[in-house]
């Protein structure tokens, strides 16, 4: 979802656009079916269809997933599919604030699942922030997490994350890999973007520093909830869903350690989504410049008060050190040639829409190469890509069945694999058969 509050990284990110715990059952890659293999009777197909349907016991878990929506019951009802049929038995908030119409066919199909979900309806002007907070207090369980309408998140990767928090009394957020997916012909997996260590450092503003040096969003990470409240406590007081997003990072680091997990968690929906504004620096400076910094001076004291809230009065973050990290955030935003380009477009009179839009055709949505392509298992059963390694860039393709017993091509791009380009791969045999097995229920 390209213009969602999804977490703004570093410069990174554009380059990302070219681009302990087992399954109750383990998910095996097989080789290719024979082309006569075009059901399920047959019984090595079977058994592919069978292995995927493996589900995660959930039901001791001390969790709630929360889930906003806005005018967007299809993606709605494909996620709720997803968890009912991948075994959810923990509690949903559904926060939706779309039209009328919309919001009754939600509450029909919410009301027609076997899922234990909550239908909380809000007026559709609602700030989408003010719902987060407003479910996050909603919640009754120890932990929780925020999954986008038309994402998804793997539940062997969320017992995961929960039993990390669990173990770890120093924790209060824990996650794993985040991945880009988008579905046309085939269902591509893109990118896996964020993937950083753990944020562990013992003081709370070495926590800070790390956080906003190689910045990856926290926000749909699993929060133990009290600290999830917190977090949203003063989200509408700022007026840039930018600074919003980036106070919930910074009040999460300074609360505790943020943990993350070796598993793909998240998968980020890369089709166009919902538009929102002053959500990224880059339509910030090509609008309004001086929005980026008079809300600033707010949101610096919000985060003082954190520092004040969970750490005592020690002393070591001054308004200074505060400023100084978060120049450190911007300045990859702050690159030549994308303010050269916004300066351009100013001076030949263009309009901010117009110079956002150049500025994400130019640096986001660059057309990627086209790459040869193998398929992922090879008649022998082999895994190609540890056969070919990193050094000759392969996308890969995968038949499996979904659900309902269709037929889906998988195309893994060499990128998702070697988000580096170069070895060791993100995910390997294991971790990639697993997430597969999942997606087989999207």
């Amino acid at each position: 979802a390209l213009q969602r509050p999804y977490g703004v990284m570093s410069g990174t990110v554009y380059a990302a656009r070219v681009h302990e715990r087992a399954l109750t059952a383990p998910i095996v890659l097989q080789a290719p079916l024979p082309e006569s293999s075009t059901t399920l009777e047959n019984p090595s197909a079977a058994m592919v269809h069978s292995l995927s349907r493996a589900q995660s016991d959930t039901s001791t878990l001390d969790y709630t997933l929360i889930v906003p929506t806005y005018n967007r019951p299809a993606q709605l009802r494909r996620l709720m599919g997803y968890l009912e049929r991948s075994g959810a038995q923990f509690p949903l908030l559904v926060l939706d604030s779309s039209e009328p119409a919309l919001r009754a066919e939600n509450a029909e199909m919410l009301a027609d699942c076997s899922l234990d979900a909550r239908h909380v309806v809000f007026p559709q002007d609602t700030d989408p922030y003010a719902k987060m907070r407003d479910g996050v207090a909603m919640v009754g369980t120890a932990h929780c997490s925020l999954c986008a309408d038309d994402d998804l998140i793997v539940l062997s990767a969320v017992q995961r994350c929960v039993a990390a928090l669990e173990r770890d009394a120093s924790a209060v957020l824990a996650h794993g890999y985040y991945f880009n997916f988008n579905e046309s012909s085939s269902f591509d997996l893109s990118y896996i973007v964020y993937r950083g260590n753990s944020i562990d450092d013992r003081a709370p503003l070495a926590r800070l520093r790390k956080l906003f040096s190689a910045y990856e969003a926290v926000l749909y990470g699993v929060y133990r909830t009290t600290v999830a409240r917190r977090v949203f406590r003063d989200v509408e007081k700022l007026d840039t869903v930018l600074a919003r997003e980036l106070l919930t990072g910074a009040v999460t680091a300074i609360a505790g350690t943020c943990l993350r997990i070796p598993e793909l968690y998240y998968g980020r929906n890369t089709a166009e989504s919902l538009s929102y504004n002053a959500w990224h620096p880059h339509q910030i400076l090509s609008e309004d410049p001086a929005r980026l910094f008079s809300s600033y001076p707010t949101f610096r004291s919000f985060v003082l008060q954190a520092f004040h809230d969970f750490d005592g009065d020690q002393g070591t973050a001054t308004p200074s050190i505060v400023d100084v990290i978060m120049l450190r955030y911007l300045q990859p935003f702050l690159r030549e040639d994308v303010l050269d380009l916004i300066i351009d477009q100013k001076l030949r009179g263009k309009d901010s829409s117009a110079i956002v839009s150049r500025v994400w055709d130019v640096f986001v949505r660059a057309q990627r190469s086209a790459r040869r392509t193998e398929p992922m298992i090879d008649r022998s059963g082999t895994f190609v890509p540890d056969r070919i390694g990193a050094g000759r860039a392969r996308d890969y393709r995968h038949e499996s069945f979904t659900w309902d017993g269709k037929r889906r091509e998988y195309n893994v791009f060499y990128e998702f694999l070697y988000p580096d380009l170069q070895p060791p791969p993100a995910a390997g045999k294991e971790q990639l058969a697993a997430l597969l097995g999942s997606l087989d229920r999207y």
